[in-house]
């Protein structure tokens, strides 16, 4: 007679239990699974999972009269027995399970600067832009006709473009995506491209008519906004690209591209907010006109593709969200910040936004402000500069920022936590589960 060769491990003999007592029971695992396929993560899930749902049993004790019969005291004795477990607990999960949930971490924001540099003689300028973070983590500034470069505690001068062109001052700074050159905008109208390891000047983009005093680039595609109204797009890397839009009715007060949609976005004195589609040869995209001052601030978030941030002057005072790809002309909000916009900038670690504000209609003006996007709830509110920080720079990985300021100093802070490449995977994401 051949045995059975039937696992007896998969029988089970189920005995006659009361209802409410069958939820203790436990299932064999050594049978059910193979231990070697198993993995720690999937244990530590089915054991927090069993311990929520199969929480071992409770008795509820009763108090009895010292003087009731035998036989109502078995009656209780029964019923008391029958509830098998407690009441529901007031706390969704046990104490050892809240301890494997994230916390959201408290942030905390130093109002001390982290270090802070002399700036002899920066100009108190809204219209202008002297300052440029390169992704190699060397900080431009210009003060006068000079450009300075600062690294690692290291500062040197790169230039006097007294030398070099017929220009009293520098009126922008912007580095190119590489971290090597160097666009530099002058009070004449002239840009040159500067090889800062060489310290030498390569080439002359343009030449406009007034002022250049914001310049932006994306790639290759260098754009220079002038105090003419004018904004001149060069492709660096091709000859006979050049491209001039000509819309604004007052001086070009900020540039940014979108990283996503490769448009640019263009803030004047005129109150305007225009959008360009470059690879069309400049064609007009959209044109905002509910700012009541002048567009001072721009920046695309990184995180939602097409949202634009415009800050407004001291006639405005407002942070104006769009977004630029559906919503035609209708706004998504905006924020009465009671002070002018000096700076915006979308940070690429975390959802948030900072803001640099200047005059205000209330005491406390010259603020630097840390916002969560997008419910514009205000995390920090710094007030150290003595004057407006117009100009600011990001560092390469995002956390550090430096601000500019007409009280001749630049200040350095740690606002942001470092880029969170891969994050801790949960035990209760079911998902990984599907197959």
């Amino acid at each position: 007679m051949t045995p059975d060769k039937r696992s007896r491990k998969s029988d089970r003999f189920i005995p006659s239990r009361t209802p409410l007592s069958k939820v203790s029971y436990n299932l064999d695992k050594a049978g059910l699974s193979d231990e070697k396929s198993s993995k720690p993560l999937s244990e530590d899930f089915f054991n927090t999972l069993g311990q929520e749902t199969l929480a071992a049993p409770t008795p509820i004790e009763t108090t009895t009269d010292a003087n009731e019969n035998e036989d109502n005291r078995q009656k209780r004795r029964r019923k008391s027995l029958s509830m098998h477990t407690t009441p529901p607990r007031t706390k969704v999960l046990q104490t050892t399970t809240q301890g494997m949930l994230q916390t959201r971490s408290l942030r905390r924001v130093s109002h001390t600067p982290k270090t802070v540099l002399d700036a002899p003689y920066m100009a108190d300028d809204q219209y202008c832009n002297l300052m440029s973070w390169s992704c190699e983590d060397v900080l431009a500034v210009a003060l006068q006709s000079h450009i300075y470069t600062w690294r690692s505690s290291h500062v040197s001068m790169l230039c006097d473009v007294q030398e070099t062109s017929s220009a009293l001052r520098v009126a922008s700074l912007a580095w190119d995506p590489t971290g090597k050159i160097l666009a530099v905008g002058l009070d004449d109208g002239t840009t040159q491209l500067w090889d800062v390891q060489q310290r030498q000047c390569i080439g002359q983009v343009c030449k406009q008519s007034a002022k250049v005093g914001v310049i932006n680039w994306s790639s290759g595609v260098l754009a220079c906004g002038s105090r003419d109204g004018s904004i001149f797009v060069k492709d660096t890397r091709m000859a006979n690209t050049n491209l001039r839009l000509r819309l604004h009715k007052g001086e070009i007060t900020s540039l940014t591209y979108s990283a996503a949609t490769e448009a640019l976005a263009s803030g004047g004195n005129d109150n305007k907010l225009y959008l360009w589609d470059i690879r069309s040869r400049g064609r007009l995209l959209k044109s905002y006109t509910d700012h009541e001052g002048a567009v001072t601030a721009l920046s695309f978030n990184p995180h939602h593709r097409g949202v634009l941030a415009s800050g407004g002057g001291t006639y405005d005072r407002r942070i104006v969200f769009r977004d630029t790809i559906h919503q035609g002309r209708k706004t998504l909000g905006d924020y009465d910040t009671g002070s002018q916009v000096c700076n915006l900038y979308f940070s690429t670690n975390t959802q948030e936004l900072l803001s640099t504000h200047g005059f205000s209609q209330y005491s406390r003006g010259n603020l630097v402000c840390l916002w969560q996007y997008p419910s514009m709830k205000q995390i920090a509110s710094i007030r150290s500069h003595l004057g407006r920080p117009i100009y600011m720079g990001v560092s390469s990985d995002g956390t550090t920022v430096a601000t500019g300021s007409g009280d001749e100093t630049i200040r350095f802070w740690k606002l942001f936590p470092p880029r969170q490449e891969n994050k801790p995977e949960s035990v209760f994401n079911l998902t990984k589960y599907i197959r």
